[in-house]
């Protein structure tokens, strides 16, 4: 049996009839399904209920301003030398509904490498 998946830094955006409220914790796979724990509560969907999970990223690019960087870099050089964050978004489709789960600091192709063992597993790809 393969160990757990683990992954810091997830926010469930909410929206499913599962849990309406947003998130903020940790996206765990393992036996018993794919979810978002923390302190303040989790939300888990049994492999079972999911139907496809797809491991993309975000559409919007997002970037680190700072007032430094704003006001002593020229405009174009300044869009040029701005950091990039990198995030993840998770789409999860189940039976009842989709969600989304935003997960900071990790690239798309990091992610999808944690997670394909559960996903091949289950045939959840897109």
């Amino acid at each position: 049996m393969r160990d757990s998946v683990v992954i810091r830094h997830a926010w469930y955006e909410g929206d499913h009839p599962g849990r309406r409220r947003t998130l903020a914790g940790r996206l765990c796979a393992g036996e018993d399904g794919l979810g978002v724990r923390s302190w303040h509560g989790s939300i888990v969907f049994p492999w079972d209920a999911i139907t496809r999970v797809e491991v993309r990223a975000p559409k919007d690019v997002q970037q680190r301003h700072t007032w430094t960087r704003d006001l002593f870099l020229p405009w174009p050089l300044g869009n040029f030398l701005l950091k990039t964050i990198k995030a993840t978004e998770i789409l999860v489709s189940t039976k009842d509904g989709a969600f989304f789960v935003m997960i900071d600091h990790a690239d798309p192709g990091w992610v999808h490498e944690r997670l394909s063992y559960w996903i091949d597993r289950q045939d959840l790809r897109h």
